[in-house]
């Protein structure tokens, strides 16, 4: 028996995907690749007193941690999320820390013990995944779009809303605090 999956298709053509037959993780704490959608509630550098490294910052690489709201079918509560950097090296590298949520973009009152929509927080969403299948090591691995980004400027010209249409070709903006650079055009 091989120790990889076959797919059909077409007229009964049959393929090697080349991916090996794994059983569904029958562990204890294992996330079986389950990646959840957040919006960061509280973050911590190294030198905050609740950075879960604060009282010996010299064991661990400076790292920013988060804690995560995630939300879909449950609702869950992940603290001290680390973040991946997209670069990262030895001599060089970028810092991301994502923006914590301070407020709601409506005129309801922010209580995350009483349910607040979560995408109407003002804080950056981001995609939880977890190391080494493992719910005791949540990783924050990229920011997700807003779901209120561009409200009420969806007909702005390209660089002044984030949601690209067809007609706008390949532009490379980043948006830091309101204020759009261009990188350069694909």
């Amino acid at each position: 028996m091989s120790q990889f999956k076959t797919a059909v298709v077409g007229a009964g053509t049959r393929l090697q995907s080349g991916i090996p037959k794994r059983k569904p993780s029958s562990m204890p704490g294992s996330s079986s690749g389950l990646l959840l959608r957040g919006v960061v509630t509280a973050t911590y550098v190294i030198d905050d007193p609740d950075h879960p490294f604060a009282d010996d910052p010299s064991k661990v690489p400076t790292a920013v941690y988060c804690d995560v709201l995630t939300f879909g079918r449950r609702w869950y509560f992940i603290p001290k999320c680390l973040v991946a950097q997209e670069r990262s090296g030895l001599h060089s590298g970028h810092v991301w820390k994502p923006r914590a949520a301070t407020m709601t973009i409506t005129s309801a009152p922010m209580d995350l013990n009483k349910g607040t929509n979560p995408a109407i927080l003002d804080g950056d969403h981001v995609l939880v995944g977890f190391l080494d299948d493992n719910f005791n090591q949540p990783l924050i691995l990229r920011a997700l779009p807003h779901p209120a980004a561009d409200v009420g400027n969806e007909e702005l010209e390209v660089g002044h809303r984030l949601k690209l249409v067809d007609g706008d070709g390949d532009p490379d903006f980043w948006k830091h605090n309101d204020v759009l650079r261009h990188s350069r055009e694909r």
